[in-house]
């Protein structure tokens, strides 16, 4: 797990979600793979993984030294969700909830490009 911060890999928890649509899974997919896309363009490996909860997050990566944990979600978090955002943060990592890729991005130029 420390190699994996070291040298910034990206890991993808892809939804495993009975409960939604193909639409919503379609959109939240492509929200997740434009994100992916311009992580990669910063330069980070992608590695899949197939373990999803609702709680956790749909994205991990290391950015800047510090562990990054993207949600996307489709209006707000859940109050689990928010519990473990909490968590995260206490701890240290970023953690961004996001609806769409413009989001993360925004939150990127803002958070990263200003360490």
């Amino acid at each position: 797990m420390q190699s994996n911060f070291s040298t910034g890999i990206v890991l993808l928890r892809k939804e495993q979600s009975q409960g939604s649509n193909r639409t919503t899974r379609y959109q939240k997919n492509h929200v997740i793979n434009s994100i992916l896309a311009f992580l990669r363009s910063k330069g980070l490996n992608v590695e899949g993984s197939a373990k999803s909860s609702k709680s956790f997050c749909d994205i991990m990566a290391v950015l800047s030294g510090k562990p990054l944990e993207v949600k996307v979600i489709a209006k707000m978090l859940s109050q689990t969700q928010s519990r473990y955002k909490r968590s995260v943060e206490n701890a240290g990592a970023f953690y961004v909830a996001v609806t769409n890729a413009e989001d993360f991005m925004d939150w990127y130029c803002k958070t990263i490009l200003t360490l």
